[in-house]
C-alpha cells in the first residue's frame, strides 16, 4: 500500500469568512451599537452579541461557562463568548488576518445558508493526534479553511479499519479517509511513530498541511 495516497472523505465542511464582512467597529460604539468584535460598549458582566439574522447586536447578561464549554444557548457562554456552530462557547472575531483568533474565523450561517452579518465567530485549532485536544468531542478537518477545529459535543464510535460517513463518525484520534474502495477510520498521524506497531503513515490527497506539518493516515503495507 505504500505510495498510495488516501482521498479525504470531506463531509465537515466549513466556510472561511473574509475581512469584507462589513466588521468594522461602529464608529459610536453604544448599548444600542456595540461591538462584537472587539467586544466595547457594554458594560461589565454583559456581552455584546448578534441578537438575530439580520446581525442586530445589543448587551445582554453574560453567562458564566467558559470558552469551549458545550452550549445550547449564548445566554449560557461568560463575557465575550457565544454558542458558536459547533454547539461549543467561542469569541467573536473580526475575519481573516484577526490575529486573536487561535484558529479560523467563520461565518455563521441563517436560514438557506445566508450570512449573519456581524456574526463570524473564532474556532481554535485542535490537534488530530491528540485524542485528549477536544474532550467529548471529534477533532474534525473542515477542508474549506484548510485547519482542524473542535466538533460538536460527542465522539464518534467507530474505531479503526470500521466504516465511516465522515470525521464525526470516527472514535477521537481517528480521521476518516477513502483507501480508494470505501470509506474506514484510521489513526491520523505526521510520521510512522504516530501510527501502532506495524502500521506506516500515508500522505492524503490532496495534502493536509497546517503550519508547515503534514498530516496522514495510518495503515498496514500493503505485501
Amino acid at each position: 500500500m505504500r505510495g498510495l495516497a488516501l482521498a479525504l472523505v470531506t463531509l465537515f465542511a466549513l466556510s472561511a469568512c473574509n475581512a469584507a464582512l462589513g466588521l468594522e467597529e461602529p464608529s459610536e460604539v453604544s448599548r444600542a451599537n456595540c461591538s462584537v468584535a472587539p467586544q466595547l460598549g457594554c458594560e461589565s458582566g454583559e456581552t455584546c452579541q448578534v441578537t438575530d439574522v439580520l446581525g442586530n447586536r445589543k448587551c445582554v447578561a453574560s453567562g458564566t461557562s467558559e470558552l469551549l464549554s458545550f452550549c445550547s444557548d449564548s445566554s449560557e457562554c461568560g463575557p465575550g463568548l457565544s454558542c458558536g456552530p459547533t454547539a461549543r462557547c467561542v469569541a467573536f472575531c473580526k475575519g481573516t488576518g484577526d490575529t486573536s483568533c487561535n484558529g479560523e474565523c467563520l461565518q455563521v450561517f441563517g436560514a438557506n445558508n445566508v450570512n449573519v452579518p456581524h456574526y463570524v465567530v473564532c474556532l481554535p485549532s485542535c490537534n488530530p493526534v491528540d485524542p485528549s485536544s477536544c474532550g467529548d468531542a471529534n477533532c474534525l478537518f473542515a477542508p474549506l479553511t484548510g485547519n482542524y477545529t473542535c466538533g460538536p459535543q460527542g465522539a464518534g464510535q467507530a474505531s479503526e479499519s470500521n466504516a465511516c460517513n465522515g470525521d464525526a463518525e470516527c472514535q477521537p484520534g481517528l480521521t476518516c479517509v477513502n483507501n480508494g474502495i470505501s470509506s474506514a477510520c484510521y489513526y491520523a498521524c505526521r510520521g510512522d511513530n504516530d501510527c501502532p506497531d506495524g502500521e506506516s503513515c500515508y500522505p492524503l490527497s490532496p495534502p493536509r498541511s497546517i503550519d508547515g506539518t503534514f498530516y496522514g493516515a495510518c495503515a498496514f503495507p500493503s505485501n
